[in-house]
């Protein structure tokens, strides 16, 4: 799509970024779905045009001929010709290449129903007993002092420290009582702790690294003697390569940041006959990664194998190639796909999980993994990073069961979202307010502050009461109950919660 001008150019520069900007997040979603959309175009077209219209009409102020008033609206609404065909390249935004590989890959979600037809042996589902997960023993953190993550919006301007609150929303015990815990341990792995981050853990659900390294932590510490001590076998982060070009359409091949300074030094470590250990993320998936010094292999053990094509291997462990050089110059590195049960759903990373447990205990993972475990596997994974910290600890026993725990979480994370809309809201009258000064005493009052005086009084009068007895309605384990010395045997929905 081109500007075309139909007089002299004013004086001074303007430029087409104000248009570009507008059309570029839309159009990186229109590329990914790889739609011909031309009402869509038309649409953003119209708002462009009244763009540059408005931004011509200003700067031929300066212009000599006072009486140039472009307007090109009318010439491009001139020259567009009428839709014969929707489907029709002079309509997209980009043509796609003949020969392009990309149309013939299967997505994540494709690849994952493939295997699942393909092998017929089926998913049993695990009944939500209390059997299934083990009762824990008191740990080093019974002691530790419990911790809150403070609701906030993202819209607010978090160095206001005097930010109106018209709606009363901060004294609301929905707020005081929702809001997020930490509730495991996230070591040097994992990002904050907090109960939101255990939702990647529901069933069919992509498992966040943020959960995933912790965990993988704890596997290391129970199955490798002296872990914290000995230099045989360490856990490097999963950032040590990162993808850098995801958001990239124009390139070919992903493009890896190297992180030499995650991996340990040669006092930490053994780099004549140690093993290091990642799981690394990409494009939705991931697998465990196992550096062998020994014998300077590369062995990869992939859940999902034909997602990755050969080419973004190739780069991926290219990156490692240079990262091990940079950081223990140590060349000749080779690289092996040792295999691995292939996965059903959203388990890529339990099954890393899983392998890596086998590999530390030298059995045959081939064999030793069974993929219909992975329901049950994530229920151990709540159990066992709750136990982590004395919230979690509570948490779990006044739930019972992992599966509950997610329930509750999922409830909590609800009422935090109402909040935060909420706080939006307090956010924009406060803004209203602001700019509704510049107006005191202007007579005859302007259209647009009569407008943001009627908006302001609209969201002011909103009834936030309401949701007063929506919560109290809620059967939600709030904070006092959970913090509470109740007995864990106590059924939480009998609570009168404070409205």
């Amino acid at each position: 799509m081109g500007f075309v001008s139909t007089g002299p150019p004013p004086v001074g520069s303007i430029t087409n970024a104000t248009c570009e900007s507008y059309f570029k997040d839309p159009k990186h979603s229109f590329h990914t779905k790889k739609e011909c959309r031309p009402d869509f175009i038309q649409n953003h077209a119209d708002v462009v045009i009244n763009l540059i219209d408005r931004a011509l009409t200003l700067g031929s102020k300066n212009v000599r001929n006072q009486d140039f008033k472009p307007n090109l609206k009318e010439t491009v609404a001139a020259e567009t010709m009428p839709v014969k065909n929707k489907k029709s390249f002079e309509y997209s935004t980009a043509k796609w290449k003949s020969g392009s590989t990309n149309r013939s890959k299967k997505s994540y979600q494709d690849r994952i129903k493939l295997e699942t037809t393909k092998l017929s042996e089926s998913i049993k589902p695990r009944p939500a007993t209390g059997e299934e997960l083990p009762k824990f023993e008191k740990t080093k953190y019974e002691n530790e002092t419990p911790e809150f993550v403070c609701l906030s919006s993202d819209s607010e301007d978090h160095n206001s420290v005097d930010l109106p609150d018209q709606l009363n929303i901060l004294d609301k015990i929905w707020v005081t009582d929702t809001e997020e815990l930490v509730v495991f341990n996230e070591g040097q792995f994992g990002i904050s702790g907090v109960e939101s981050e255990l939702l990647s853990l529901r069933f069919d659900t992509c498992v966040s690294s943020a959960v995933a390294m912790p965990y993988a932590n704890q596997i290391m510490e129970a199955r490798v003697q002296e872990y914290l001590s000995q230099r045989s076998i360490k856990l490097v982060s999963s950032e040590v390569i990162y993808h850098i070009s995801r958001n990239e359409f124009q390139v070919s091949l992903p493009i890896f940041k190297e992180n030499p300074s995650l991996l340990p030094s040669e006092k930490e470590f053994d780099i004549i006959n140690g093993k290091l250990y990642t799981i690394l993320f990409f494009k939705q998936h991931s697998f465990l990664v196992e550096l062998k010094f020994e014998n300077k292999s590369i062995n990869y053990f992939d859940s999902l194998e034909g997602y990755i094509d050969k080419q973004e291997m190739n780069q991926m462990f290219n990156s490692f190639k240079n990262l091990l050089f940079n950081k223990y110059s140590l060349r000749n590195w080779k690289v092996f796909n040792r295999g691995s049960v292939q996965q059903f759903h959203n388990d890529c990373v339990v099954i890393s999980l899983m392998n890596l447990e086998i590999r530390l205990q030298n059995l045959d993972h081939l064999k030793n993994v069974d993929r219909n475990n992975a329901r049950q596997f994530r229920y151990q994974m709540v159990a066992d990073l709750m136990k982590t910290t004395p919230i979690g600890r509570t948490f779990f026993d006044k739930c019972g069961h992992a599966a509950e725990v997610i329930k509750q979480i999922q409830k909590r994370q609800a009422v935090r979202n109402e909040i935060s809309t909420m706080l939006t809201t307090r956010s924009k009258i406060s803004n209203i307010k602001k700019k509704l000064v510049l107006f005191e005493g202007v007579k005859p009052q302007v259209k647009f502050a009569v407008n943001m005086d009627q908006e302001s009084k609209t969201l002011e009068t909103r009834d936030v009461a309401k949701y007063d007895s929506k919560y109290s309605k809620l059967k939600i384990m709030n904070n006092t109950f959970i913090l509470s010395n109740t007995d864990s045997n106590l059924q939480f929905q009998s609570i009168n919660i404070r409205a």
